[in-house]
């Protein structure tokens, strides 16, 4: 470590295009050796030299378990400090689940899985596994289903969430949602990606699971799927149902140049910098040219697409419970435009949404860009204009 730290300092500004593959390389070995402190000023240098993109991400629990990933990619054999999941994980069944007696007897003790690089409790492994007769056993004999692993973050409601989220069975999660989750559960971020209840809930269209983690204290202005709050992630979903070949394509772009954040697929990948994400999902392109492929994730993302109206009715969840329709955002930090859920409720072109969040506060004349001319004003109606939206630009026409 000593030599990664002397070897940064004397190339610092000095060593060209060499800068990044070393600051990089010493990055992942300060995270896989555990040495937080370290760690974190390369970290920090990443942004100084402009490998990773501005405004600065914190150097928290989660990152550095991707970080830990790409460490195990890059210096393979050799295992991260940090406790992380393997590239995959796979469990041979030779009979259907059921709840031991050692499970009944310590519905909470944490087992360690994958040679112990992942743990789980007995109430987790039912909830992924197991059936709701096998989970309500497990809390009646004093599962908690408010327990998580340090970690990752990962809990019984995390399991339950994105079962009902993947396999669209969502018994445990309803049952668990009504078995005195706390304030803290519910806000509670899972795995590299920081997922919440509420993100879940959101991707599902699931507005009575988003009203009882609202009534519960699931918190609406915090991040939500990389998103600024809960309101303009449903609206991104929104979008996509409404528009879906148009939202595709966009989001399409942004992933492949690397606009979005790096996940776990990327470090998995040994992918650590910003710069570095392009040219690794650009190679899925590739991928995508056999039909096979191509039919497989076309039939995921009909899979995983929700209607419309669903879409909507959790909107409303959100907007009857004091989420802002004029939070700003911007789509990319180097962004001059700052959007609103409203303002993007113009651009998607949907009256029926767009007076909704009229209707609960959203202010049509909030601009998208500053204008030092009166005559210019870069609000609701210039976007519904400019995207050729004519029932949004009649209906605020009239209402002027």
């Amino acid at each position: 470590m000593t030599l990664y730290l002397r070897a940064v300092e004397q190339a610092w500004w000095r060593k060209g295009a060499n800068q990044k593959a070393l600051l990089t390389e010493a990055l992942l070995f300060a995270v896989g050796a555990g040495e937080q402190r370290v760690a974190k000023h390369f970290w920090d240098k990443t942004f100084l030299l402009g490998i990773n993109h501005w405004p600065k991400r914190p150097f928290d629990e989660q990152q550095r378990r991707s970080l830990a990933l790409a460490f195990e990619h890059r210096f393979q054999p050799l295992k991260a400090h940090d406790r992380v999941p393997p590239a995959l994980e796979m469990a041979v069944l030779e009979s259907p689940f059921r709840v031991t007696s050692e499970a009944l007897e310590a519905p909470n003790r944490k087992v360690k899985y994958a040679d112990g690089r992942t743990r789980r409790t007995p109430l987790m492994q039912a909830v992924m596994m197991g059936t709701l007769d096998d989970v309500k056993a497990l809390l009646e004999r004093g599962g908690d289903p408010n327990d998580y692993i340090p970690e990752s973050g990962e809990g019984p409601i995390s399991y339950a969430m994105r079962r009902a989220c993947d396999q669209k069975d969502p018994a445990i999660m309803n049952h668990l949602l009504s078995a005195g989750l706390s304030v803290e559960t519910v806000n509670r971020h899972a795995s590299t990606k920081k997922e919440t209840p509420m993100k879940w809930a959101i991707e599902m269209a699931d507005a009575t699971a988003v009203e009882q983690l609202l009534q519960l204290g699931a918190q609406t202005e915090i991040s939500c799927g990389y998103q600024a709050s809960a309101l303009c992630y449903a609206m991104a979903l929104f979008h996509h149902s409404k528009r879906p070949e148009t939202a595709f394509a966009i989001e399409q772009e942004l992933y492949l140049n690397g606009k979005t954040r790096g996940d776990a697929y990327d470090a998995k990948e040994g992918v650590a910098v910003d710069v570095d994400l392009p040219s690794r999902r650009r190679s899925m392109l590739k991928m995508m040219q056999i039909p096979h492929y191509r039919d497989l994730f076309q039939a995921t993302r009909e899979y995983y697409s929700r209607p419309l109206e669903d879409r909507r009715q959790v909107i409303e969840v959100l907007l009857k419970h004091g989420a802002n329709p004029n939070r700003r955002y911007r789509v990319q930090p180097e962004h001059l435009a700052e959007w609103t859920p409203t303002l993007f409720a113009a651009e998607i072109g949907d009256l029926a949404l767009f007076k909704l969040l009229l209707s609960y506060g959203g202010d049509a004349a909030l601009p998208l860009i500053p204008s030092d001319s009166p005559l210019q004003t870069y609000d609701a109606l210039w976007v519904a204009v400019d995207h050729d939206r004519r029932e949004i630009v009649q209906y605020l026409t009239q209402r002027v």
